[in-house]
Protein backbone atom coordinates (compact mmCIF):
# COMPACT_ATOMS: atom_id res chain seq x y z
CA UNK A 1 0.00 0.00 0.00
CA UNK A 2 1.29 3.47 -0.88
CA UNK A 3 0.73 6.19 1.67
CA UNK A 4 0.34 9.77 0.58
CA UNK A 5 2.07 12.36 2.70
CA UNK A 6 1.19 16.01 2.85
CA UNK A 7 2.42 18.93 4.87
CA UNK A 8 -0.02 21.19 6.62
CA UNK A 9 0.86 24.34 8.45
CA UNK A 10 -0.01 24.45 12.13
CA UNK A 11 -1.27 27.66 13.66
CA UNK A 12 0.36 27.31 17.05
CA UNK A 13 4.06 27.91 16.43
CA UNK A 14 5.34 30.81 14.39
CA UNK A 15 7.53 33.86 14.47
CA UNK A 16 7.61 37.03 12.45
CA UNK A 17 10.45 39.42 13.13
CA UNK A 18 11.88 42.45 11.43
CA UNK A 19 14.92 44.66 11.42
CA UNK A 20 14.77 48.26 10.37
CA UNK A 21 18.46 48.94 9.61
CA UNK A 22 21.84 47.45 10.46
CA UNK A 23 25.34 48.09 9.10
CA UNK A 24 27.31 44.91 8.29
CA UNK A 25 31.10 44.64 8.12
CA UNK A 26 32.53 43.33 4.84
CA UNK A 27 33.50 39.65 4.88
CA UNK A 28 31.90 38.79 8.25
CA UNK A 29 29.01 36.37 8.77
CA UNK A 30 26.76 38.55 10.97
CA UNK A 31 23.81 37.61 13.16
CA UNK A 32 20.99 39.98 12.25
CA UNK A 33 19.64 41.88 15.24
CA UNK A 34 15.90 41.49 14.86
CA UNK A 35 14.18 44.25 16.76
CA UNK A 36 10.45 43.70 16.31
CA UNK A 37 8.90 40.32 16.86
CA UNK A 38 5.51 38.68 17.00
CA UNK A 39 6.16 35.36 18.62
CA UNK A 40 4.01 32.46 19.68
CA UNK A 41 5.79 29.32 20.85
CA UNK A 42 9.22 30.34 19.49
CA UNK A 43 10.65 32.79 21.99
CA UNK A 44 13.45 35.17 21.17
CA UNK A 45 16.09 34.24 23.73
CA UNK A 46 17.60 37.13 25.68
CA UNK A 47 19.55 39.70 23.71
CA UNK A 48 21.14 37.22 21.32
CA UNK A 49 18.39 37.59 18.68
CA UNK A 50 18.00 33.84 18.27
CA UNK A 51 14.96 31.59 18.43
CA UNK A 52 14.67 28.33 20.35
CA UNK A 53 12.03 25.92 19.01
CA UNK A 54 10.07 24.13 21.71
CA UNK A 55 9.13 21.32 19.30
CA UNK A 56 11.51 19.26 17.13
CA UNK A 57 10.14 19.13 13.62
CA UNK A 58 10.08 20.41 10.06
CA UNK A 59 9.78 24.18 9.73
CA UNK A 60 9.07 26.52 6.87
CA UNK A 61 11.68 29.29 7.01
CA UNK A 62 11.40 32.45 4.89
CA UNK A 63 13.41 35.65 4.90
CA UNK A 64 13.40 38.77 2.77
CA UNK A 65 16.32 41.14 3.10
CA UNK A 66 16.96 44.45 1.37
CA UNK A 67 20.58 45.49 0.91
CA UNK A 68 21.61 49.11 0.37
CA UNK A 69 22.84 50.04 -3.10
CA UNK A 70 26.21 48.52 -4.04
CA UNK A 71 27.29 46.77 -7.23
CA UNK A 72 30.31 44.95 -5.79
CA UNK A 73 30.68 41.58 -4.09
CA UNK A 74 28.18 38.88 -3.20
CA UNK A 75 25.29 38.72 -0.72
CA UNK A 76 24.19 35.74 1.39
CA UNK A 77 21.41 35.09 3.91
CA UNK A 78 21.32 31.88 5.98
CA UNK A 79 19.80 30.22 9.02
CA UNK A 80 22.48 29.26 11.54
CA UNK A 81 22.72 27.44 14.86
CA UNK A 82 24.19 28.41 18.24
CA UNK A 83 27.80 28.18 17.06
CA UNK A 84 27.14 30.25 13.96
CA UNK A 85 27.30 27.19 11.68
CA UNK A 86 25.23 27.94 8.59
CA UNK A 87 22.66 25.22 8.24
CA UNK A 88 20.02 26.14 5.72
CA UNK A 89 18.98 28.50 2.99
CA UNK A 90 22.48 29.70 2.12
CA UNK A 91 21.10 31.81 -0.70
CA UNK A 92 24.05 33.54 -2.39
CA UNK A 93 23.70 36.09 -5.17
CA UNK A 94 25.89 38.73 -6.85
CA UNK A 95 25.79 42.36 -5.81
CA UNK A 96 23.09 44.63 -7.15
CA UNK A 97 23.09 47.49 -9.61
CA UNK A 98 25.01 50.64 -8.69
CA UNK A 99 22.66 53.19 -7.17
CA UNK A 100 19.81 50.74 -6.53
CA UNK A 101 18.92 48.76 -3.41
CA UNK A 102 18.63 44.99 -3.88
CA UNK A 103 16.13 42.57 -2.31
CA UNK A 104 17.15 38.98 -1.60
CA UNK A 105 14.80 36.17 -0.57
CA UNK A 106 15.33 32.81 1.10
CA UNK A 107 12.83 29.99 1.55
CA UNK A 108 13.51 26.49 2.82
CA UNK A 109 11.88 23.62 4.72
CA UNK A 110 14.28 22.48 7.44
CA UNK A 111 14.42 20.22 10.47
CA UNK A 112 15.03 22.13 13.70
CA UNK A 113 15.71 20.58 17.10
CA UNK A 114 13.87 21.59 20.25
CA UNK A 115 16.11 23.46 22.67
CA UNK A 116 18.67 24.51 20.03
CA UNK A 117 19.16 28.20 19.29
CA UNK A 118 18.91 29.41 15.68
CA UNK A 119 19.47 32.84 14.17
CA UNK A 120 19.29 34.60 10.81
CA UNK A 121 22.73 35.52 9.45
CA UNK A 122 23.84 37.74 6.57
CA UNK A 123 27.15 38.02 4.73
CA UNK A 124 28.47 40.29 1.98
CA UNK A 125 31.76 40.93 0.22
CA UNK A 126 31.12 44.49 -0.99
CA UNK A 127 34.07 46.87 -1.18
CA UNK A 128 32.98 48.58 2.06
CA UNK A 129 30.59 48.01 4.96
CA UNK A 130 27.02 47.68 3.73
CA UNK A 131 23.66 48.52 5.31
CA UNK A 132 20.78 46.08 5.46
CA UNK A 133 17.75 48.34 5.03
CA UNK A 134 15.20 45.85 6.35
CA UNK A 135 14.58 42.17 7.04
CA UNK A 136 11.38 40.16 7.34
CA UNK A 137 11.83 36.74 8.92
CA UNK A 138 9.14 34.08 9.24
CA UNK A 139 9.34 30.56 10.65
CA UNK A 140 6.47 28.13 11.12
CA UNK A 141 6.18 24.53 12.22
CA UNK A 142 4.86 22.15 9.56
CA UNK A 143 2.82 19.16 10.69
CA UNK A 144 3.32 16.08 8.52
CA UNK A 145 0.25 13.87 8.24
CA UNK A 146 -0.41 10.75 6.22
CA UNK A 147 -3.54 8.96 5.06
Amino acid sequence: MIKQFRNIVTNDVFMVASLESQSLVTGVQTLLQLDDATVEGLPLVGADYKITPTITGRYLVMAAIEWAASATGIREVSLGNTGGTMLYGGNTCPGGVAGRAMQQNMIDVVTLAAGTKYGLFAYHSAAANLVVNYVNFYIQLLNTMHN
